[in-house]
């Protein structure tokens, strides 16, 4: 009986520590590892941890790739009026808990002048020619919607009005049409898809408070002129 407990516990503990192998190898990838170092992988990793929380705390789901298919239907005819995954607090301390290096090597910031608000500007963008565009750029000798999406960058300079649709939607050609995902994907689709979450909502609340503020400056100078 002994040696059948014995057997047992053993058998148990031999399924917990390769359930958990498993885990680990599912959140990593051969061409993260390739690109980005020890603590860069950590703060990744962190990232999509974070969005994933988010996305199952505000559904009625434990399910990640149901989350992920909700919250992208019910931002998909609504964007920028309503993609709040995050607020700006929120990404800013994402922001300020990763390693500044991990910050650099996949974000920047375009700055700009707003002739209405008399004042300088900065928005979010993916860092050109860093680490996270160098991942992006491996993947997409296999994907074309980041192939699509690279040469968008190195054309325009930005990433701002074209993260939503290749990133986090699929293309239906046969409808023409836009549509949700049924699945998050596999740990790379997850960690770009993460990353585009966090850098869209940081776009659209600084466009909510800039447009904020150059209504109020032309309500006031409506109201002058009457």
């Amino acid at each position: 009986m002994k040696k059948i407990i014995a057997y047992t516990l053993l058998l148990v503990s031999s399924l917990c520590i390769f359930s958990c192998q498993k885990e680990d190898q599912q959140r990593t990838s051969p061409e993260l590892t390739q690109i980005f170092n020890e603590q860069e992988l950590k703060d990744i990793e962190m990232l999509v941890s974070v969005v994933e929380d988010k996305l199952l705390k505000n559904s009625d789901t434990k399910d990640i790739d149901k989350a992920f298919q909700l919250f992208i239907k019910d931002n998909l005819e609504n964007l920028p009026n309503k993609f709040d995954l995050f607020n700006y607090e929120e990404v800013e301390k994402l922001y300020n808990t990763i390693d500044k290096g991990t910050f650099n090597n996949i974000w920047s910031y375009i700055k700009g002048y707003n002739f209405v608000l008399k004042d300088s500007t900065r928005e979010i963008t993916m860092a050109y020619e860093r680490k996270f565009m160098n991942y992006i750029e491996l993947l997409g000798n296999k994907d074309p919607k980041l192939k699509e999406y690279i040469n968008h960058i190195k054309t325009t300079g930005t990433s701002s009005n074209f993260l939503y649709p290749p990133l986090l939607t699929n293309y239906n050609q046969e409808k023409e049409t836009l549509e949700a995902p049924t699945k998050f994907g596999d740990y790379n689709t997850r960690v770009y898809r993460a990353i585009d979450i966090i850098t869209i909502s940081d776009i659209v609340y600084h466009s909510r408070i800039e447009n904020k503020k150059i209504r109020e400056i032309r309500e006031k100078n409506a109201e002058r002129e009457k």
